[in-house]
């Protein structure tokens, strides 16, 4: 199983979500695609990509997906910097409640995955401390 996700901050600075994509398939630019694809439906008006320096972020179809859509904007974090990304934070938040349940099969990790989103995403305070945690120069 892979995991594709990112943290979302509203214009104004006054929400938080999560946004996340699990899949069954090796890593590559199609899985990057189809979760930019949901961020495209889920978030209105421009979108600003702040992500890591991950080769599958420079694939070829990823490149020609990201000039079709204007309204993704992608600036990439230095090389080897995971403690400028918030979204790092988001992967010790579901460590805890996946790491000691076992599942009987994809459906059912399938399930908890997406249970264990929609608790955080309720959780304000608990991904504000993801963006604080990074060395990011955020205001609130």
């Amino acid at each position: 199983m892979n995991l594709i996700g990112a943290l979302s901050v509203s214009p104004r600075y006054r929400h938080l979500s999560v946004h996340a994509h699990l899949h069954t398939r090796k890593m590559d630019g199609r899985v990057v695609i189809a979760f930019l694809k949901n961020l495209l439906h889920d978030i209105r008006g421009c979108i600003v990509l702040l992500w890591d320096n991950s080769p599958i972020h420079k694939d070829q179809k990823v490149q020609k997906f990201l000039a079709r859509h204007p309204r993704l904007h992608c600036y990439s974090f230095p090389a080897y910097a995971p403690e400028l990304n918030p979204a790092e934070g988001i992967w010790n938040q579901i460590d805890q409640p996946l790491g000691n349940h076992v599942c009987d099969d994809v459906t059912e990790l399938t399930q908890l995955v997406a249970k264990t989103f929609r608790q955080l995403r309720k959780k304000q305070d608990l991904l504000w401390s993801c963006v604080s945690a990074s060395e990011l120069p955020w205001k609130r």
